[in-house]
């Protein structure tokens, strides 16, 4: 039984080492991959946009206040990209923020009905809100 142990512990310890040798690989790999891109970071590529105008318009004369241009935004975001690893802002659809938002009031209603079996209500406690809002005498 104890050896049956020790060999299944040896075969869990040596997938992890293999993982993080795999791991490291790909490390290895993506740093390469940088390094070798950071030798050619002084030369200046063009990236080509396509934007509605009046969002573009808006959106300058907001640099405008704040002292900068779209063509400095857009090299600060790539760069927090790099520097990340992640897009350096939270991207949300009206769908995801909906269903984070039902989510959200799933968990509360879950600790007032937790709140509510551990707790005695009384009549007035109960039926006093409803009695209020329809003028109900229950």
């Amino acid at each position: 039984m104890a050896s049956q142990i020790n060999n299944i512990a040896s075969q869990i310890i040596l997938a992890i080492v293999q993982q993080l040798q795999y791991n490291a690989v790909l490390y290895e790999c993506h740093l390469s991959k940088i390094l070798k891109l950071e030798r050619y970071c002084n030369i200046m590529a063009t990236v080509t946009v396509r934007v509605d105008d009046c969002i573009k318009e808006q959106a300058e004369i907001i640099l405008d206040d704040i002292g900068i241009n779209l063509t400095t935004l857009f090299n600060a975001c790539l760069k927090a990209l790099v520097r990340e690893q992640r897009v350096p802002f939270e991207l949300a659809s009206t769908e995801f923020a909906l269903r984070k938002a039902i989510r959200k009031k799933l968990e509360e209603s879950k600790a007032v009905a937790a709140d509510i079996t551990n707790r005695r209500y009384t009549h007035e406690e109960i039926f006093g809100p409803l009695r209020e809002k329809y003028n109900y005498g229950l």
